[in-house]
């Protein structure tokens, strides 16, 4: 394959950005204690509000390592034949997973200390998934001209 580089370069990516993104996750985890006080939860006082923040960080971490662990996945078929149904059920679960995460980011609007910043990163993630589930429909398109054409031949 030509572009065998690039496929190389992105599978690299891919695993540097996953274990980057899990150790900045729990380094965040670790120093949780101190962060606190800078999201004011506790000035509001429920411990239940500051659960449920984590718990939305924890559900949107969760979600990245879906996507990039797909992602990778995909593209190890590229060497091969990448219009398969496996690859549709891929992107249609990383645009589904991809509206979660949107909906975590939401779902911060119910704290006290929203950021817009929060807001603007669910819709780029929501954006992405809209994309991805716009690319499954496209390679299922390609997988049943692929299926259609391999019967005539």
């Amino acid at each position: 394959m030509r572009n065998k580089w690039l496929n190389t370069l992105v599978k690299v990516l891919l695993a540097a950005g996953l274990f980057a993104g899990l150790f900045v996750s729990y380094l965040l985890l670790t120093e949780m204690g101190a962060e606190v006080d800078a999201l004011s939860m506790e000035r509001c006082g429920s411990h239940i509000l500051t659960v449920f923040a984590v718990g939305l960080g924890v559900l949107f971490v969760a979600g990245a390592i879906v996507i990039c662990v797909t992602l990778f996945l995909m593209m190890c078929s590229l060497d091969k034949d990448p219009f398969v149904r496996r690859n549709v059920l891929a992107l249609r679960l990383m645009g589904f997973v991809a509206f979660g995460m949107a909906a975590c980011c939401l779902l911060l609007l119910l704290l006290p200390a929203n950021t817009i910043l929060a807001q603007f990163v669910g819709a780029g993630v929501a954006l992405c998934g809209l994309f991805s589930l716009v690319l499954s429909g496209v390679f299922e398109r390609a997988v049943a001209f692929k299926e259609e054409n391999d019967l005539t031949v």
